[in-house]
């Protein structure tokens, strides 16, 4: 079977490979017969770069020799310096073996690299000699590859790159954003909550990712966290937004991209700073979480049970850190049940509240940061089937992996350029890991994304300009290229700005 990497968006099958892209085919062997359980392979030139599974697997376990080879095809305008890593694990996955090749490559150039993994598996890893034949492959890669891969996948990272499609006015001093479809012309708007102008500015999405103004709405309070859902039950999107008072405010959606007069939800002696919405006691109707501060009295954080639909009960409360700053949900045990990951600022740390099942949740368990943290991404960064979380802190991004009961281990923390505050996760270079950004809250602003490695660590790129002082963001494909993008609330500039995907 010949597999091969090809310049093309997210992950991709192939047999072959294309003539005019720069092509290495690779040969792995060993000093000394070895049974691996899994042999990994990466590569890279620049940016591009592959991972590539040869076999992964407890049983069968598989020998070297024979040897194994594959190929893998990098963009033809790429040229350089041709990085190989291939290494051995044992059923524990610990290493047993690694092996490097590096060697040059021009553009639309094919090379043979032999990679001779050696050493003695009791006596630990050791790095394996190095044989790079040189020669050119005019053609298709032989048709008699050996060592089929467990997988039929293999992945490609696109060159990153964005374009900033312009910004957009909103009422003064925007924060808080979320992303949802308004008008139901299945196009994802634009909300932004802004805090000094007290409304919620509504950004319908024209199509290519331009963004029009549908208006302002007032919530009644000054405004910071915001989120979309149907709360009420009418089929229409709504916007639900933290108001700094002691409440937060539901504005219904018309249907057109408009809202309609906010009401209120009144909380207990703390004030609104965000809001998140799910499904907190198992009846399909979304429920609310909100993340709330009191210096004096103590912050807490709210659940309100929606039932019926449009209809909140009274919250019930749990006690939170110093100065929270954000809440999400998800389900950090695997019970089925929504939980709350909420951000304290002043305490730097981060706790996780579990969710009972019936809308209320436990006493938190708390994690400590190593700088103060501002906002949280939720996902499983690592593929392990059990919810992590990324904060953006006063060091950076700062990765905590989830153990699938609700506990926590790390920090594994990445540098993210300057002053990083709101922080949001995608895979923007579509080579199947999730990447982060974060906004970089100076006068000079702009975000930075970090590519991940698929185990809780990230690299970051330049800086990429928006405005003056960005706050909060948020990504989504605003233009149905299939690539996701970024949309920056400047807070000093009363704007937003697009950026584009436009990486290839």
């Amino acid at each position: 079977m010949r597999i091969a990497l090809v310049a093309a968006a997210g992950l991709v099958a192939l047999s072959g490979c294309k003539q005019a892209d720069s092509f290495a085919l690779v040969h792995v062997s060993s000093i000394m017969p070895l049974s691996v359980a899994r042999l990994h392979v990466s590569a890279q030139i620049g940016i591009a770069t592959s991972q590539h599974d040869l076999h992964e697997g407890t049983a069968p376990t598989f020998a070297i020799p024979p040897e194994r080879t594959f190929g893998i095809e990098i963009p033809s305008s790429y040229g350089g310096t041709l990085s190989l890593h291939v290494d051995a694990y044992d059923e524990a996955d610990a290493l047993l073996l690694s092996g490097d090749a590096v060697g040059d490559i021009a553009a639309g150039q094919r090379r043979d690299f032999n990679v001779v993994l050696g050493g003695e598996v009791n006596g630990g890893p050791d790095l394996a000699g190095l044989d790079l034949a040189g020669a050119d492959l005019t053609g298709e890669p032989p048709a008699d590859l050996t060592g089929t891969p467990q997988a039929d996948m293999v992945q490609h990272r696109l060159i990153l790159s964005f374009t900033n499609k312009g910004n957009t006015p909103t009422s003064t001093n925007p924060q808080g954003i979320a992303i949802g479809n308004l008008n139901a012309d299945t196009r994802p708007d634009v909300v932004v909550a802004c805090y000094t102008g007290g409304n919620i500015s509504v950004l319908l999405n024209t199509g290519a990712g331009g963004l029009s103004s549908a208006g302002n709405f007032a919530t009644g309070g000054t405004g910071q966290g915001v989120t979309i859902a149907d709360v009420t039950g009418d089929g229409k999107q709504d916007v639900i937004a933290a108001t700094i008072g002691l409440n937060i405010a539901v504005l219904p959606g018309v249907g057109d991209g408009t809202l309609g007069a906010a009401s209120t939800i009144a909380l207990s002696a703390v004030y609104s700073i965000d809001v998140a919405v799910g499904n907190l006691n198992g009846d399909t109707i979304p429920d609310i979480a909100v993340a709330a501060v009191n210096n004096t009295t103590g912050s807490k954080v709210a659940a309100i049970v929606n039932a019926p639909a449009g209809t909140y009960q009274t919250p019930t409360y749990q006690v939170a850190g110093s100065q929270p700053s954000a809440i999400k949900l998800g389900d950090f045990n695997g019970d089925g049940k929504l939980d709350f990951v909420e951000v304290n600022s002043s305490s730097s740390n981060f706790s996780i509240y579990l969710g009972v099942g019936d809308g209320t949740v436990g006493a938190p368990t708390s994690f400590g940061t190593n700088g103060a943290p501002d906002w949280v991404a939720v996902a499983d960064f690592d593929k392990d089937g059990k919810l992590d979380v990324a904060l953006s802190t006063a060091q950076g991004v700062e990765f905590f992996k989830g153990s699938g009961s609700g506990t926590f281990t790390g920090p594994i923390v990445s540098p993210a350029n300057m002053q990083p505050h709101g922080i949001a996760v995608a895979d923007f270079d579509k080579d199947g890991k999730l990447d982060v950004v974060v906004t970089n809250y100076i006068s000079a602003g702009g975000v930075t994304v970090l590519l991940g490695a698929g185990d809780g660590h990230f690299t970051a790129q330049p800086l990429i300009p928006t405005g003056t002082n960005p706050l909060r963001l948020a990504t989504s494909d605003l233009d149905n290229d299939g690539l996701p993008d970024i949309v920056v609330a400047n807070a000093s500039d009363n704007n937003v700005t697009v950026l584009l995907n436009s990486s290839q």
